[in-house]
């Protein structure tokens, strides 16, 4: 990341910022990794030694509970993603390109995604889903409404990934493998478990773990993807704060976001 202020006597301030999608992954991989150790720590002192709640580190760093870091972590950077396809989206519509609405509906998606993760909105549907006591792999029985639904979009969306570029294209394939083989494959294995076993045990928060690191990396990867695309197609975006509607003897300020492709080799 790098930051440039330029001001003039009869100019507004105004702040360049420079993101590098190598940089800025990177800062997300140490987040994750971070949350990750401190998860499995956390849990192998309390099953396996007994040290219960560790001051209140048990909870906040449980990858399993609501309302703590890793839940913070997560919601946030599903909205970064949002945030980055909306981006997109409205340069494309601005500037009359093809699949504005892929792009859009997207942004869509990620922000019901970022509520999702924050708010747990489908467990909302516990109260019903518990009638139908379906067992195994499916004894959340949410994973197949989602399975059904990612395959849905899968299929909608396959004429749009294939006119991505190439490079770009098998990120997302990564990312979406990650983030799904997580959020359903490897919530299924928990599932089984806490059938057989309950929650509150050390096999089951190590499958956490595991579902949860491949979710946030999947994430991750989509992020880097998207920042490659912008700064590739979109280049720079600028956002102004100041009310045009003013006079000149009105209050002047404004900040200039940019968000560009880091050049090869460029530490930014």
């Amino acid at each position: 990341m790098n930051m440039a202020d330029s001001t003039g006597a009869d100019a507004p301030a105004s702040m360049t910022v420079y993101l590098s999608p190598r940089w800025f992954a990177l800062v997300l991989v140490c987040i994750v990794l971070g949350l990750e150790t401190a998860h499995l720590v956390t849990n192998v002192l309390r099953y396996e030694y007994g040290h219960q709640t560790q001051f209140g580190l048990v909870r906040q760093f449980n990858l399993d509970e609501e309302a703590n870091l890793p839940t913070w972590y997560s919601a946030s950077a599903i909205m970064i993603a949002s945030l980055l396809l909306g981006m997109i989206g409205f340069v494309k519509h601005r500037l009359r390109e093809p699949d504005t609405r892929h792009w859009l509906w997207l942004a869509a998606i990620f922000l019901y995604l970022s509520a999702d993760e924050a708010a747990r909105i489908h467990e909302m549907s516990e109260p019903f889903t518990q009638r139908l006591h379906f067992t195994g792999f499916f004894f959340y029985p949410w994973i197949i409404g989602g399975a059904l639904i990612v395959l849905i979009v899968g299929l909608s969306y396959l004429r749009f990934l294939f006119r991505l570029p190439s490079d770009i294209r098998g990120l997302i394939v990564i990312a979406g493998s990650l983030y799904v083989g997580g959020a359903l494959g490897v919530e299924s294995i928990g599932a089984r478990l806490d059938e057989l076993y309950g929650f509150k045990n050390l096999k089951y928060s190590l499958v956490v773990g595991i579902e949860e690191f491949c979710e946030m990396a999947g994430i991750l990867i989509f992020i880097y993807s998207l920042m490659q695309y912008a700064g590739r197609t979109v280049g720079a975006v600028a956002f102004s704060f100041r009310d045009t509607s003013m006079d000149e003897s009105g209050p002047r300020q404004e900040e200039v976001l940019k968000l560009r492709r880091a050049r090869p080799g460029r530490v930014a």
